[in-house]
């Protein structure tokens, strides 16, 4: 992703990208027809790289969902399944139950900043309600501060392609495990979207979104298209500032690298991503010439979120 660049970018001097060894990592593709049968192959899954008990047992588990769009959108259409399955969601949740965990956390950043409830349920299961599946199930919508007092700074280990640090919500670190619930399918910039591509959404809108302010608005209600995509809107003050202003204002050469750095700051413990039912053409209907339903029909599971894209 960060190998293209533009002519512009020749123009400013930039860091050289740093090249590392990724750490091998067993990444298990199983075939799943439909989500009736998601349970067991997600299960089978987990049991071919290893298990996951150790990881997560006795522990407070956040599971990023991929829910794009407005939640008003609701419920979600079987002829584009662009966002994350209610099935897979219970399904998910029973397993990590079953292997221990204490708590699972569903994050997600949704519009309005108080929507959480409604999307909730929404979300339920065609088979069973959360409230059956064997653990605690919370809901935290991370699109502000919510139940929470202040944004945890994070820094970019390498110090940043774009930003050296990034303000989340506190419910991405007051977990002991960070699991990603993403779908396989397009994006208009990134070309995919999987487990790492699951973590852009991690950056608030009340900080990062179009109409955030000199000083931050915790009822957002635009996307993050002028601050981090375009770079056209500065963050609020407070916030740090991007390392290199006088780089590209091209979506395709600062999202690539804003995707790197989320994941650097809260990387990815468990990556699932559901290619049962997706769409292809973009990450949502919302786009130009419009999606297209298709069924690739597997589940992508590994330790490592890079692995999968390699």
């Amino acid at each position: 992703m960060l190998a293209a660049g533009t002519s512009a970018a020749a123009a400013v001097a930039l860091p050289q990208l740093s090249k590392a060894s990724a750490p091998s990592s067993r990444v298990a593709i199983v075939r799943c027809r439909d989500y009736t049968t998601f349970q067991g192959q997600l299960s089978s899954a987990f049991d071919q790289i290893g298990g996951i008990e150790k990881l997560v047992r006795g522990k407070t588990v956040a599971l990023k969902l991929n829910l794009t769009g407005n939640p008003a959108k609701f419920p979600l259409t079987p002829e584009l399944p662009y966002r994350t399955d209610g099935a897979t969601v219970a399904s998910t949740v029973h397993l990590l139950a079953r292997a221990g965990a204490r708590r699972v956390r569903l994050i997600e950043s949704f519009f309005s900043g108080s929507a959480g409830s409604d999307a909730m349920g929404a979300l339920r299961s065609r088979r069973r309600g959360y409230q059956y599946l064997g653990t605690i199930v919370e809901w935290e919508n991370v699109q502000n501060l919510g139940n929470y007092k202040q944004y945890v700074r994070l820094k970019v280990p390498w110090g940043g392609y774009m930003y050296p640090a990034y303000y989340i919500n506190p419910a991405y670190t007051k977990c002991d495990v960070y699991a990603s619930l993403s779908k396989l399918k397009n994006h208009w910039i990134a070309g995919v979207t999987m487990s790492m591509k699951n973590n852009f959404g991690n950056t608030p809108c009340s900080l990062y979104g179009g109409d955030c302010g000199s000083s931050g608005n915790e009822n957002p209600t635009k996307e993050r298209g002028d601050v981090l995509h375009s770079g056209t809107t500065k963050a609020p003050a407070g916030v740090d500032a991007e390392l290199h202003p006088d780089s590209p204002r091209d979506p395709g050469y600062r999202v690539p690298r804003i995707l790197v750095d989320q994941v650097g700051i809260r990387p990815i413990d468990l990556a699932i991503v559901d290619g049962v039912e997706t769409v292809r053409g973009g990450e949502g209907p919302w786009l130009k010439g419009g999606v297209e339903r298709m069924t690739p029909g597997v589940i992508v599971v590994g330790r490592n979120p890079v692995a999968p894209t390699r």
